[in-house]
């Protein structure tokens, strides 16, 4: 059997061969058997179905037989493919958790530095506008009052007057190699508020349904009743060997 040294990463890989082959004898019975088959074009009589089903038992054991020399031919290239995956698992889990970590801080740090930059934008933002409304509010004064003086030109300030600066958006935070990507975790709190369209049907509880209530199913489909609403259930026959 395949071993490991996972200190150091040396695989022995015992008993495993390069070349490998199905049993030639089997290739000539599938095709004895492909050829007999052959004969039976249609089934049109009890005769003609005995025949089938003999034939489709003969189809299986050799089927089942060359399935069979697979998985022992498999086997030894499985379990050193397993080793070599868990060994190389092993070695890449240091890797793996310092980039997990290392991820995690980064993204914390670039979070903090994008809510640090909004957070001074719309103050920056939030100063430009009182200033203007304070030269505005300082304008209106020296209006009213040139107004009373008869002054054709009111006293303005001194100061021009600004506009409000937009902020521009948050710069990203960069560095060179790396790119931060965005996903969605998702956590379900409450299934029964899930909107319909994000539901999908459990095909395996629905067939375990069936199978646990096969007389009354087959009793409503006898009476043309289907049993659930919005899923049509039907019945299918088609033959299957005993092994006999």
């Amino acid at each position: 059997m395949p071993k490991s040294t996972q200190e150091t990463g040396l695989i022995r890989l015992r008993d495993i061969k390069t070349e490998v082959s199905i049993d030639s004898d089997w290739f000539i019975q599938r095709d004895i058997l492909l050829a007999e088959v052959k004969k039976l074009a249609t089934v049109s009589s009890q005769e003609d179905y005995q025949l089938g089903a003999n034939h489709l038992t003969k189809l299986t054991k050799v089927s089942n037989k060359v399935e069979a020399m697979r998985k022992d031919l498999a086997e030894p290239y499985a379990v050193a493919v397993k080793l070599i995956k868990s060994t190389s698992d092993v070695a890449r889990k240091p890797l793996e958790d310092a980039k997990d970590a290392l991820g995690k801080a980064m993204a914390t740090w670039q979070r903090n530095e994008t809510e640090c930059q909004q957070k001074a934008a719309c103050l920056a933002e939030e100063v430009a506008r009182k200033e203007q409304e304070r030269l505005l509010h300082e304008r209106q004064i020296a209006e009213e009052a040139a107004k009373e003086l008869g002054l054709e030109e009111p006293l303005l300030p001194s100061e021009p007057i600004i506009s409000v600066v937009v902020a521009p958006p948050p710069s990203l935070v960069k560095a060179y190699g790396i790119r931060m990507s965005e996903t969605f975790e998702i956590s379900v709190l409450d299934e029964d508020k899930v909107p319909r369209p994000f539901m999908s049907v459990d095909l395996v509880k629905l067939r375990r349904y069936l199978n646990d209530n096969k007389n009354s199913i087959k009793a409503q489909l006898k009476d043309k009743t289907q049993p659930i609403q919005g899923v049509e259930i039907t019945i299918e026959s088609k033959p299957v060997t005993t092994g006999r």
